[in-house]
């Protein structure tokens, strides 16, 4: 992993935070999107226990995405219960500060979930709201950024989907696209974009395993 210096990094971010917001560019999700075809390798790893990821920076707009998947030892119904328990997720993913949940409606076949998130990323506090769209009889669940509300970030989409792999095992795919409004070195867009992805799927791993 590419190690950098703290001072440097809080330096850029302070930097990032006074240019000018770009215009949102990403698209919320109609409906729940197909999931990527795995390699024969990748696959061997995900039955090995590791969290198998990719990332794509993109530059023109400036905004990024990583998805992953992670094989783990519970089963669907128990794993929603701590994905969608979100004021719990301080207790488990380390960047997380707070999530308070503003607002819940059950409309037919889907759940929808408002929550505030209040992250800190080095010195900087982050704040954001996501309206998250639950589908529990296709164990997916969709998010988009509540754009009603004051956010410290341009825009972020994604989704959780759960399959069952055995008895007592599922695969857990992942996948989230930020746009941050304002410019951000590639390099630092990818490191962010990484750890995020690999903090959430391993802290969601070690939760439900370690219990």
């Amino acid at each position: 992993m590419v190690k950098f210096n703290k001072f440097k990094l809080i330096i850029t971010w302070i930097f990032i935070f006074s240019l000018p917001v770009f215009a949102d560019y990403l698209k919320p999700f109609d409906s729940i999107p197909n999931l990527p075809k795995l390699t024969e390798e990748q696959k061997k790893k995900v039955l090995n226990g590791e969290i198998v990821y990719w990332t794509k920076i993109y530059k023109n707009p400036n905004w990024g995405e990583g998805f992953g998947v992670v094989l783990i030892k519970a089963k669907p119904k128990k794993i929603w219960s701590v994905i969608l328990n979100y004021p719990e997720y301080p207790n488990f993913i380390k960047q997380l500060r707070k999530v308070s949940i503003y607002k819940k409606e059950k409309k037919e076949d889907k759940i929808l979930i408002w929550a505030r998130f209040e992250a800190k990323v080095f010195i900087m506090k982050i704040n954001y709201h996501i309206k998250h769209i639950y589908f529990p009889d296709k164990s997916a669940l969709i998010w988009e950024m509540d754009k009603s509300r004051e956010n410290d970030f341009e825009n972020s989409i994604g989704y959780w989907q759960i399959k069952p792999y055995n008895d007592n095992s599922s695969l857990v795919y992942y996948l989230a696209k930020v746009e941050p409004g304002r410019w951000i070195p590639g390099f630092l867009m990818k490191w962010l974009t990484k750890t995020s992805l690999i903090d959430i799927l391993g802290s969601v791993k070690k939760r439900l395993e370690n219990e």
